[in-house]
């Protein structure tokens, strides 16, 4: 390897220059108006493809960025608070939601307006879907004394359009309440201690799976004050706490405090997943600094219990920097790159990188190029980790691709989406599979926006250039075999990215639209 690191650069340097194509580093999220310019996969954040970064890399790149954001979705203390425009008062027929046919049923169609949240939301982000719930954050009013501006996690039954909030007390612990969600969080004198900043979240048929970091306030926010200066003073998440909440009856059975004192440019991204036989979590956090922790985590799902902790392996090793790559973690060495490793969460296992290049561990499956420098020429391969085999990858899998990325809103879904990379427009791949199951190039169809998947469907957004239209982006549904239009006229829409989808709806920046058809149905 020649003494260079796979890394590329160093993440002190200065970053790269903008893309200055549509795709966009990564999305700014502001709240329902957060502007996102790129193509996400899933919800996927992206690499520059002018920093030529390996995906893992792609992660040191943003560093620069990441500083001027929080764990995830702080409170509009840290992010511009972008409120839902002002609409005149209208009826609440168009909130209501259709129950899906089956619960495999796929939707064909979607309202017009986000059934969630309500027109007087403030501020909303979602993190996990899946069959009728939502997990994500909210400003509510149930949290107002407890969260600075009223900013908590929050559990939404679409079904109901019910949203509850996750709620601490005064003894530290935690609980959920019904509540309602509120545009101006500035009425009272705020008495709150803590900000609540959102992580990432998983759903299971009885459980949803919270990841909550909590900063601690010394004095509360003054009434008027448009953000709070002690957050932005703020360097450090004091505590960061998984939470299994069911979803009937909204009890918290099982918390667990899984890192303390956690550097803010060091809880982004986080990376959270179900192990294979779903009877456990896998956490993976970063480090990129001197100071502070990383999280590398295997959970017990039934009372978050800790299996395995990364840190049984990595302890006293000298290792400068720690990445996520989906379910397992990415170690630097400095100044030795050949000790860099990679340490599977799923089973504890760990081994050098060598020759490797890591994409992601996803699925039961490690993806990465293998080849010396990781040039153009070398092989892009994933690995089995159950059974050992190895496959070569095919088509689409380029070394500057750090699209093959962690989704930011999760449902459940294993299909790998390339949206909009080099000549690839769109390409998909089950987990596995040598090479896409249907992929086609910028000079066959535009590259969509944005693209997601249900089973054996994708949806994506792309422009409609139409001047007639309706909205200004459309929404097609096609086989994810054959890349044939499942529904014959393509629907103008207001969406202009799809995160999830699920029977109920889709996820779009923070807001939920309920289905209104389905295929077959």
């Amino acid at each position: 390897m020649n003494g260079k690191s796979r890394w590329g650069n160093d993440p002190t340097d200065p970053p790269d220059p903008p893309d200055r194509s549509t795709r966009s580093i990564h999305p700014v999220r502001t709240g329902p108006h957060r502007h996102r310019a790129s193509v996400p996969i899933d919800g996927s954040e992206r690499g520059s493809p002018e920093s030529g970064l390996f995906p893992f890399a792609a992660l040191i790149h943003l560093e620069a960025t990441v500083r001027r954001r929080t764990f995830l979705t702080v409170t509009g203390a840290c992010l511009t608070t972008a409120l839902l425009p002002a609409l005149g008062a209208c009826s609440e027929s168009w909130r209501s939601v259709k129950r899906p046919p089956s619960d495999n049923a796929r939707p064909s169609a979607f309202s017009e307006r986000p059934v969630w949240p309500d027109l007087d939301a403030a501020r909303t982000e979602l993190r996990a879907a899946g069959d009728r719930y939502l997990c994500g954050g909210a400003t509510v009013d149930k949290a107002q004394k407890i969260f600075t501006d009223g900013w908590c996690p929050v559990i939404v039954d679409v079904s109901t359009l019910t949203t509850r909030a996750v709620l601490q007390d005064d003894n530290g612990d935690w609980r959920t309440e019904e509540t309602e969600l509120i545009r101006d969080t500035r009425k009272e004198l705020n008495t709150a201690l803590t900000t609540s900043v959102l992580g990432p979240a998983l759903l299971d048929e009885n459980h949803a799976y919270l990841v909550v970091g909590t900063i601690d306030l010394s004095s509360p926010d003054q009434p008027g004050s448009s953000s709070s200066s002690e957050m932005e003073r703020s360097t450090q998440i004091d505590s960061v706490v998984v939470l299994k909440v069911g979803l009937g009856d909204g009890a918290v059975p099982a918390s667990a405090v899984v890192c303390r004192n956690v550097p803010l440019e060091d809880t982004w991204p986080m990376n959270l997943s179900f192990s294979s036989d779903r009877s456990a979590l896998l956490l993976a956090g970063q480090k990129t600094g001197d100071q502070g922790d990383y999280i590398g985590l295997r959970l017990s799902a039934d009372d978050l219990s800790t299996q395995f902790d990364a840190h049984s392996i990595l302890d006293g090793k000298e290792i400068t920097k720690v990445f996520p790559g989906g379910q397992a973690v990415v170690t630097r060495h400095d100044p030795a790159p050949s000790r860099e490793e990679i340490v599977f969460l799923a089973d504890g296992a760990h081994e050098p990188l060598d020759e490797n290049y890591p994409y992601l561990v996803r699925d039961g499956w490690y993806y990465y190029k293998y080849g010396e420098g990781g040039d153009s020429e070398a092989l892009s391969r994933a690995r089995n980790l159950s059974t050992g085999d190895v496959i070569e990858l095919e088509d689409g899998w380029d070394l500057a691709d750090s699209k093959h990325t962690w989704p930011d809103v999760t449902a459940g879904q294993q299909t790998i989406l390339t949206v909009g990379w080099d000549s690839t427009a769109l390409s998909v791949r089950q987990p596995g599979a040598p090479a896409p199951a249907l992929r086609w190039t910028e000079f066959e169809r535009p590259a969509p926006k944005s693209a997601s998947s249900l089973d054996d469907v994708i949806y994506t957004i792309n422009d409609t250039n139409d001047p007639k239209a309706k909205f200004t982006y459309r929404l097609d549904i096609i086989s994810a075999t054959t890349g044939e239009n499942l529904v014959q006229e393509s629907q103008s829409t207001k969406m202009s990215s799809i995160d999830a989808v699920t029977p109920w709806g889709a996820v779009t920046y923070g807001r939920f639209h309920s289905a209104t058809a389905w295929l077959d149905s």
